[in-house]
């Protein structure tokens, strides 16, 4: 048995072979077409939290005549492989150059001075 590897790409293809325009599943879905390209173009950092993301790929598997459950574990494993990626690298853990990073007292006051 042939193990599918629903990432972008291969939902894009699969939707092209079938002949159905993105704009249809939009409509069908109620899905921005926005996000159904994001979800094809493996965009993950324009992608909705989890909870949408997983819903939304289910939405778009029925549409498509696949797995709903298949697609979003298979999807979803591709973006958590990117997010731990991205979070677990080098320059993530890195101070940003073009952010300020400013300490201030946070202005407590001790008892003998709030009289």
């Amino acid at each position: 048995m042939r193990q599918l590897r629903y990432n972008g790409e291969e939902l894009r293809r699969i939707r092209n072979s079938e002949g159905i325009e993105l704009a249809a599943i939009a409509e069908i879905t109620r899905i921005s077409k926005r996000y159904l390209e994001y979800i094809e173009g493996d965009k993950y950092s324009y992608l909705p939290a989890i909870p949408y993301l997983k819903g939304y790929l289910e939405q778009y598997a029925i549409c498509l005549k696949l797995d709903p459950d298949e697609v979003s574990i298979c999807y979803l494993g591709y973006f958590m492989e990117w997010l731990n990626h991205r979070t677990c690298t080098k320059s993530a853990l890195e101070p940003r150059e073009d952010v300020e990073m400013v300490r201030k007292p946070l202005g407590l006051k001790t008892g003998a001075e709030t009289t």
